[in-house]
């Protein structure tokens, strides 16, 4: 199934053809009539072998219809006529693709308006993983319009090593598979995509962090780490956040602590902030604790 694109609508290659085509066909068959009734027209002498087979026809319709295959038959027939679909107008897609849409329709072409029911069609579309809800509308004689309003991408969700995109409820919307979507907040951890929303809330008040922010971090389900850009980690505590962020920032504008050489700061605990060391600044700091030792020791011995 192809689909060519003229003027902001999908045609459906071979549709508009056919179509034309039994409009010309209609258009005689009314011409023909007409004369028929003035008399203009010779009767064949194999009329009566067309009607017989007319009346079968008739009859296979009407067996098809006590087999459950009218619907197939009214396609057929109305495709035949006229009215197959040839045009798709389609609104409100950007991460859902024509395609599928195309696909989800069931369309090959042949399909007549007549054959479509909008209600299926529409619960067809609604089982594509970026749309939140769907209008299918026929505009006859041969053309119809698709609407659909998308989710809303809200954070990168990763457990393991999967990476998924998630509304702001915490819904996964589809994995994530390109860059495009990298400016979004990456959240991590068991619970973290249900949890997104309230603490991001929080960082929003906090452009302190939030700008430096790498990952947000869930710890337990009960609380968050936040890892920034240049490899720190603070430690959240579960409640008092607006306080330890506001605590740990102006500590920061008055020592620079974050540009320091350290691993993590905890701020779980009211009363003191703690800090913890690279292995390379952990070291030096030994040793500068053992040569001021020294120098102590040596100053005791000359008093």
């Amino acid at each position: 199934m192809f689909a060519m694109r003229r003027k902001g609508r999908l045609v459906i290659p071979g549709a508009a053809a056919a179509s034309q085509a039994a409009s010309r066909l209609s258009r005689r068959s009314l011409r023909y009539a007409s004369r028929l009734a003035r008399g203009d027209v010779d009767i064949p002498r194999h009329a009566g072998a067309v009607l017989l087979a007319a009346f079968f026809a008739a009859t296979g319709v009407y067996g098809a219809s006590l087999g459950g295959q009218l619907g197939g038959a009214v396609n057929a027939t109305a495709s035949t006529l006229g009215f197959a679909i040839n045009e798709v107008n389609i609104k409100g897609n950007r991460q859902t693709s024509e395609i599928d849409l195309i696909q989800r329709l069931g369309l090959d072409g042949h399909t007549s308006i007549a054959g479509l029911d909008p209600e299926t069609a529409r619960i067809a579309i609604l089982d594509l993983p970026w749309v939140a809800s769907a209008s299918v509308r026929k505009d006859w004689p041969g053309s119809i319009s698709v609407e659909l309003t998308e989710h809303q991408p809200f954070a990168i969700w990763q457990q393991g090593d999967t990476l998924s995109v998630i509304a702001a409820d915490g819904s996964v919307i589809a994995p994530y598979e390109s860059g495009e979507f990298a400016s979004l907040p990456l959240v991590i951890g068991i619970g973290a995509n249900a949890a997104a929303k309230e603490f991001v809330a929080v960082m929003r008040r906090h452009p302190y962090f939030s700008k430096q922010a790498d990952a947000f971090i869930r710890v337990g389900n009960r609380r968050w780490n936040l890892r920034l850009m240049n490899g720190v980690t603070l430690k959240l505590p579960e409640s008092g956040l607006d306080a330890a962020l506001d605590r740990l920032a102006a500590w920061d504008i008055e020592e620079q602590v974050l540009e320091r050489d350290i691993v993590a700061i905890d701020l779980r605990l009211d009363d003191r902030i703690t800090v913890k060391l690279t292995d390379a600044a952990a070291e030096r700091r030994d040793e500068a604790l053992k040569q001021r030792a020294k120098l102590l020791a040596k100053a005791e011995k000359r008093v």
